[in-house]
């Protein structure tokens, strides 16, 4: 049957869109309002790093991206922590040195580069049913960690100091979600690509934060709005015939325009 048939060829491709967009902004929701938007950036593009030599060494490449996108974060929160170094300095440097080393390892590689170029731009049209639920667990582990731990991380949210003098294990919960951050960056680095997941990180928070000052509805809202900037720039891609990762990009920038638009005319 027609309709069966759709379902089976862009099925897999849809959920991964709408998983990959949701667990995204749902860790980017609490970068943001930690004030560590670039945290996203610098994760994702150590889980590139780290995929890309493991691509060269012909090692597997997802517990080498794990790996490299949680040594970051860890040495970021580090030396925001132990050294008296600005954290976006910090994240700065990190961040440059982690783009060369990229590069480095794509101008290594022999032979033909679209399968590391690839990890740059993503793939989602080529994701597999097995890269689905690898996503599908990875989202579910971030839902999970913002239930189990909702009232620290809005305590977290809120200020890190009043959160450690109420007797709160602050670091704990901080490590954990840039752990779990670096989790779900990794399972969707070949879907979305390197330099695509900063947006979907970014945008869809800072869209539901102009709508709404309320934690629990601009939480809810960041969620929904990745994924609609996700599945958007599919229906974009595939009607004007353009490069999905960049058409998704495009959509959650226009998502967050429209809302700052909605929340101006609504103050005026």
């Amino acid at each position: 049957m027609p309709g069966f048939e759709w379902l089976n060829i862009f099925g897999t491709i849809i959920a991964a869109a709408i998983l990959g967009g949701a667990g995204c902004s749902l860790v980017g929701y609490y970068l943001s309002n930690l004030r560590l938007p670039f945290m996203g950036v610098c994760l994702s593009h150590a889980a590139m790093a780290g995929a890309v030599f493991a691509s060269l060494l012909g090692l597997s490449i997802w517990p080498a991206a794990f790996a490299a996108s949680v040594a970051v974060s860890f040495l970021i929160g580090y030396l925001a922590e132990r050294m008296e170094i600005d954290l976006n300095v910090s994240m700065g440097i990190l961040f440059s040195f982690i783009m060369g080393l990229a590069f480095l390892g794509i101008g290594l590689t022999e032979g033909p580069k679209t399968g590391v170029l690839g990890l740059i731009w993503g793939s989602v049209l080529l994701v597999s049913r097995r890269h689905v639920i690898w996503i599908a667990a990875a989202t579910a582990v971030a839902a999970a960690f913002a239930a189990l731990f909702n009232k620290e991380l809005k305590a977290v949210l809120f200020s890190r100091a009043v959160a450690a003098s109420s007797g709160i294990r602050e670091g704990l919960v901080y490590y954990m979600l840039l752990l779990v951050s670096g989790l779900v960056i990794t399972v969707n680095l070949e879907a979305i690509g390197g330099l695509m997941l900063f947006s979907l990180l970014v945008a869809p928070p800072a869209a539901a934060c102009r709508l709404s000052r309320r934690y629990r509805t601009s939480l809810l809202l960041s969620v929904l709005f990745g994924a609609l900037a996700s599945v958007g720039g599919l229906g974009v891609s595939y009607v004007l015939d353009t490069p999905t990762g960049a058409s998704i990009v495009v959509v959650s920038s226009a998502i967050f325009a429209l809302s700052a638009l909605a929340a101006r005319l609504r103050r005026s």
